[in-house]
């Protein structure tokens, strides 16, 4: 999804395009205790435009002020394993305990794949507890 220019989220979810055109856009909000969005019912938007989107003639002022400020363009950048490369490995889970065990501190927040995980278990103690756990059909996978 293209970025907004002005806030850095998405472009096609982000404020900034009732902020940029004046009005007095105002976000709901979430409330803990009755499980529930507050705030105005049209996001103080008018009320068509909060149902249909932006007027044509708005629209291209919104594009005129976007190509102004310099639209940024979507790029994917691929998730990677930190350790071999794979382009967007398999997600996997397993225990806090087990992933501190044998992934060193640095590269915690990094993603590892599957084999490569497997082979760093392998290459600190090959703990068969470990290994049966990462054979386990019960383990968590889901694609990325």
């Amino acid at each position: 999804m293209e970025r907004c220019p002005f806030c850095g989220w998405q472009l096609i979810s982000c404020s900034c395009v009732f902020k940029k055109l004046g009005y007095a856009y105002k976000e709901k909000t979430w409330d803990e205790e009755t499980k529930s969005l507050r705030g105005h019912p049209t996001c103080g938007l008018p009320k068509d435009v909060y149902e249909k989107g932006l007027p044509p003639k708005q629209e291209k002022k919104w594009h005129k002020i976007l190509e102004k400020k310099g639209r940024i363009p979507y790029i994917v950048y691929p998730l990677l394993c930190s350790r071999c490369g794979e382009h967007w490995p398999d997600f996997f889970m397993v225990p806090d305990d087990v992933w501190e065990h044998y992934v060193e501190p640095m590269e915690r927040d990094s993603i590892i794949c599957m084999p490569c995980f497997r082979e760093i278990v392998t290459l600190i103690d090959g703990d068969p507890d470990v290994l049966a756990l990462l054979n386990d059909k019960a383990i968590l996978h889901f694609h990325g």
